[in-house]
């Protein structure tokens, strides 16, 4: 059996909660799961704007085993030096954490995705 790429033109919407840095996300191809996202860690620079972010998220089967983890790093910069030291950050308190256990522990490991050419509105 092979597995085809596929290409999903919906939104991932996340509704605020009553915990600062927790969000329940839904997605319209998988309508009966939240996704349950929490902000685990940001940039300390004393800047009014963060350069990054790290959020983790995790649903659980009926037996309570997880049946999806993400961990992803948003950094302000997509390209050059400022996105390089950034990257570099989430990796060293993502170690501090203990969340790269996750990737690290799968032979799926930590995809860093190349932002060359891409357009953000």
């Amino acid at each position: 059996m092979s597995s085809t790429p596929k290409i999903y033109e919906n939104d991932l919407v996340f509704n605020l909660t009553s915990h600062k840095g927790v969000f329940e996300g839904f997605w319209p191809a998988t309508v009966d799961t939240i996704y349950p996202d929490t902000v685990v860690a940001v940039s300390d620079d004393n800047n009014s704007e963060y350069n990054w972010v790290i959020e983790f998220q995790c649903v659980e089967n009926e037996d309570h085993l997880a049946k999806f983890i993400g961990v992803n790093f948003y950094s302000r910069s997509n390209l050059g030096t400022a996105a390089d030291i950034n990257y570099e950050e989430m990796l060293q308190k993502s170690h501090e954490l203990g969340i790269d256990f996750y990737w690290n522990s799968t032979s799926d490991g930590l995809r860093r995705v190349d932002h060359t050419g891409c357009f953000y509105e």
